[in-house]
């Protein structure tokens, strides 16, 4: 009688680890797809940011050039105008 307890017992411990082995492949497989979410998503990240760079570095050119300083003082003075009016 003592055996099959022990055997019981046994098998508990048993069903207790596959169950925590269960658990734990798929707190893994979770955070295998989090990180390559996050992965993927700092990847795009820096990709906009290089984007962002470049713009404002044509930005700042084009604004710097005669052209550029001329027509931003243009509609300095447009919005000056449109404000003074209402």
């Amino acid at each position: 009688m003592k055996k099959s307890f022990h055997l019981s017992e046994e098998k508990q411990h048993e069903f207790v680890v596959e169950e925590l082995e269960f658990k734990l492949n798929f707190a893994k497989k979770e955070l295998e797809k989090q990180f390559k979410l996050r992965e993927k998503e700092l990847f795009e990240y820096k990709k906009t940011e290089k984007k962002y760079a470049e713009l404002e570095k044509k930005y700042q050119a084009l604004r710097n050039s005669f052209l550029g300083k001329l027509t931003i003082n243009y509609w300095t003075f447009r919005r000056k105008i449109k404000n003074k009016v209402r």
